[in-house]
């Protein structure tokens, strides 16, 4: 079996279900020199950004939420040691940003980030579904 190429169509499609959900799934800064990558998933109790970005600090980053939009900012510099000679340089570097649209019902100030072995993870909280119950008096 012959693995299909996903075309801009094929993509398309698929970001006009995911937004249904989540809304647009990103959107990108002109300013940004590469898009790293992202794997978004949820449980029942929250969702979940993992954001591929290697030999970066943790003070590297800044995240910011704003009308549930989660902004990821950061900066991979190009080693400048002296001597250096690069033969090839095949990851990004430069400026990046994302931004993603959050559903209505997360808990904002209970959001974490967490930066281990080129992974950016936040864990973003979902809100506590309330049940409300009452009576109905039939008049």
């Amino acid at each position: 079996m012959v693995a299909q190429l996903m075309t801009p169509k094929m993509l398309e499609e698929m970001f006009d279900v995911w937004g249904k959900f989540f809304g647009r799934p990103e959107i990108v800064s002109e300013d940004s020199t590469f898009i790293p990558r992202a794997d978004i998933w949820e449980k029942d109790d929250a969702y979940y950004i993992h954001l591929l970005v290697p030999g970066l600090d943790k003070k590297d980053f800044e995240i910011s939420l704003e009308e549930n939009l989660l902004t990821i900012r950061g900066e991979r510099k190009i080693p400048s040691e002296q001597g250096l000679k690069f033969h090839r340089l095949e990851t990004p570097y430069g400026r990046f940003e994302r931004t993603f649209k959050l559903p209505e019902n997360i808990q904002e100030d209970k959001i974490q980030a967490v930066y281990e072995q080129g992974l950016l993870k936040l864990t973003i909280p979902k809100k506590k579904k309330e049940v409300t119950k009452i009576k109905v008096q039939v008049k």
